[in-house]
């Protein structure tokens, strides 16, 4: 009777690895990013002069943000179609309404800004003054959490002498991931007492095997 080899060390090894990735594959399973590269450019106060309406973008996860959508003279804003959406910023800003926004960088992390009377809504400009983070001509990313409780950035540039604002594109964490600025990667590991136990289990079904071939 010809008998089955035995599993070596290193067949072991590789047994054990390749249960390591499945868990771990397993774990990413239920992420779902969305990515949105529409993009488009605003002049600050164009709306108020009714020469460009509001600009409204459709974010993926059924929530949708709007550029300037106010009649306010030298003011620029971004809003929410719904009002417990929310974006990331430093508090309120030229007064108690409107809560300023933070300009992120790539990796930053994306919170929820609640200050305001009106947190759904969000300065860059307000009566002819740049919130600090946009004074000057500068780049990076807008974070926000949209109604649906979702994490997601807007790339974006602004030159505060001009007033152009300009967005190009973005990208939502539908189901609740940790999203950070200019990322579509989303952290999920499996717990390591999953793993460690996935890995006992294993091995100790081989070390059974191995006793029964040798008996």
């Amino acid at each position: 009777m010809q008998q089955k080899a035995k599993p070596t060390p290193d067949r072991l090894g590789g047994y054990l690895t390749a249960v390591v990735s499945v868990g771990t594959l397993a774990g990413t399973a239920d992420a779902a990013v969305i990515t949105f590269s529409n993009s488009g450019s605003f002049i600050e106060g164009t709306e108020d002069d009714g020469d460009q309406p509001a600009i409204v973008i459709s974010l993926g996860d059924g929530s949708e943000l709007q550029i300037d959508p106010y009649f306010l003279p030298s003011s620029l804003e971004l809003s929410f179609t719904a009002i417990s959406g929310r974006f990331t910023g430093v508090g309120t800003f030229g007064g108690v309404f409107y809560p300023g926004i933070s300009l992120l960088s790539f990796g930053d992390s994306i919170f929820a800004n609640n200050s305001g009377v009106y947190p759904y809504i969000a300065s860059l400009v307000k009566s002819g003054i740049p919130q600090s983070d946009f004074v000057g001509d500068v780049s990076g990313y807008i974070g926000f959490v949209t109604p649906n409780n979702n994490k997601g950035w807007l790339s974006v540039d602004f030159n505060s002498a001009t007033g152009l604002f300009a967005y190009n594109g973005g990208a939502v964490a539908t189901m609740g991931e940790d999203l950070t600025a200019g990322t579509t990667a989303v952290s999920a590991i499996p717990e390591p007492s999953s793993a460690l136990a996935t890995i006992g289990l294993l091995a100790g079904g081989m070390m059974i095997r191995r006793r029964k071939q040798a008996a």
